[in-house]
């Protein structure tokens, strides 16, 4: 009962205020009610549509018309719900439709993540990484992707959230994704 209640007003896929807010607390954050430091069981597991870094996943495939497909190490293919009970209980990424996932580590959610249409939509109205800094905030670090001495995007992080927001350059111009907890240099 009490994360339903939290969740009302702290769901990142439905409050665009709380993806670019610098005074939260990271533990009232939540995707779909499932919190920072929930048990992954609690992870709705009739949205999930695909999985990364599955401990029982040896080869990965995805195409239009099948969807993802998972095999093992002997080329048997497993099925996504064999695959979600592997990281639930264990490790990996456990994916929702919406462009939102969960990070899992020792049958915890232990990292919160935004991406691809979740974000777009809700950002179209910002036109520049002068907009996108404004919206966001001043970050502990910026640091800048580049592919070919082009510059791709703007990694900003938060330290004290252990958030870490990505501004596009080329070829979007937009938020390409946002996340929180245990990632790499999300801790500074």
């Amino acid at each position: 009962m009490r994360n339903t209640l939290k969740s009302i007003v702290t769901d990142l896929l439905t409050n665009r205020d709380l993806v670019c807010s610098l005074t939260v607390s990271i533990e009232s954050l939540s995707i779909a009610g499932v919190h920072i430091g929930t048990a992954s069981r609690y992870v709705p597991r009739e949205r999930i549509v695909d999985v990364t870094n599955s401990p029982i996943v040896r080869t990965y495939r995805k195409t239009r018309e099948a969807g993802p497909q998972f095999f093992d190490g002997t080329g048997r293919q497993i099925p996504l719900s064999e695959v979600i009970d592997s990281v639930i209980y264990s490790n990996g990424i456990l994916h929702l439709p919406e462009g939102a996932s969960f990070k899992i580590k020792d049958g915890l959610v232990v990292g919160l993540a935004l991406y691809s249409a979740s974000l777009s939509r809700r950002f179209e109205d910002l036109e520049s990484y002068e907009d996108f800094v404004r919206a966001f905030g001043a970050p502990d670090r910026v640091t800048e992707m580049e592919d070919d001495g082009e510059l791709m995007a703007y990694d900003h992080y938060y330290f004290r959230l252990h958030k870490h927001a990505t501004w596009g350059v080329m070829p979007s111009g937009k938020v390409e994704s946002v996340n929180w907890g245990d990632f790499p240099g999300n801790a500074g």
